[in-house]
């Protein structure tokens, strides 16, 4: 009887430990926690170096973009956080990274690219930065992956619900490794000066436009152009439209306090939601997520919400299916 119970015993405790196991090598699904950052270069179009050591003199492991969500192992003094992304362990400079209430703040810079290999059907999805690493799958040509960083020969990405390497010159469009993926970017954060109002992204810059959402102050938005008339072109996301300068703050040495509210999904037609690319209920679905998860809030339209999903992607979700609701009437 006692040996049959140390035997049970250690039967639960092993699953107890796979279980454990399987949650830790999950964690980069998880929304922002206490023991994690998130990349935050202060140009979206620049990625951040995750070398082997605590020096910019050190080998880089690959460069990660806007929106990466890494686990915090230990911080250094010379301004480097020892971090951990999936089975990757390395360097970052602090500097770089949000933490704490700021990370909802950060847009995600992560690019979608498509599986072009001319050699073949289709392209591994590796464990490790090797063509002798084992296989968690083979992807076929025109499959779609999100790229969480670039190296020289391999990036890292999301295949489904899987990550692992695939090799850079595989992938289209073809990101660069050299330098950062796009021009110098000038952006600003809403600022409303009743932080309970949301700013207004209209199709044209003038009152009576239609409005594409209202945003929450710590919002950060991209500037296309200089202020004309007192309305600025900005780009959120996927959305480009006008909002008015008064209530944008350009200096990025100024503090804006985030208001993001949370959402926790309650599709009473369903299991869950969908989170979309456009506000469509026929755009393409980013993923689907179920009732109870929650995320964050960036913008409010009158059937749409701009949001941040609960593994950091960022879309379009139903607003009626959000909880608590958000109000649309209101805002600038």
């Amino acid at each position: 009887m006692h040996t049959r119970f140390i035997a049970i015993l250690l039967s639960v405790m092993l699953v107890v430990s796979l279980a454990s196991s399987a949650a830790a090598d999950a964690g980069y699904y998880s929304t922002p926690s206490e023991s994690s950052a998130t990349v935050n270069n202060p140009d979206p179009a620049d990625r951040l170096n995750l070398r082997t050591g605590a020096s910019e003199d050190s080998p880089t492991l690959g460069k990660y973009y806007n929106g990466t969500v890494v686990e915090v192992l230990g911080e250094e003094k010379s301004g480097w956080v020892k971090i951990r992304f999936c089975n990757l362990v390395g360097y970052m400079q602090k500097k770089y990274l949000a933490f704490g209430q700021e990370q909802p703040q950060v847009t995600s810079a992560i690019p979608s690219v498509t599986i072009k290999n001319t050699s073949g059907t289709g392209l591994n999805l590796r464990e490790k930065q090797s063509t002798n690493s084992p296989s968690l799958g083979l992807c076929k040509n025109g499959d779609s992956v999100l790229v969480y960083g670039v190296g020289k020969t391999w990036c890292h990405v999301q295949a489904g619900e899987q990550m692992g390497f695939m090799l850079r010159e595989k992938l289209s469009p073809l990101l660069e490794f050299d330098k950062g993926t796009g021009k110098k970017t000038v952006t600003a954060q809403v600022n409303n000066p009743n932080p309970e109002d949301r700013l207004n992204l209209r199709t044209s810059p003038n009152t009576s436009a239609p409005v594409l959402g209202k945003y929450y102050n710590g919002v950060r938005v991209e500037l296309l152009g200089a202020e004309k008339n007192g309305w600025i072109q900005v780009r959120f996301g996927k959305l480009t439209g006008y909002m008015q300068a008064k209530f944008l703050e350009l200096d990025d040495s100024h503090f804006i306090n985030s208001v993001l509210p949370s959402y926790t999904i309650k599709n009473t037609a369903g299991k869950g939601l969908n989170l979309r690319e456009a506000q469509s209920t026929k755009s393409n679905s980013l993923g689907f997520y179920s009732n109870g998860d929650t995320g964050w809030i960036y913008g409010v339209g009158e059937t749409w919400c701009h949001v941040q999903a609960p593994d950091g992607k960022v879309g379009f979700m139903l607003r009626e299916s959000l909880l608590p609701v958000p109000e649309f009437d209101k805002g600038k």
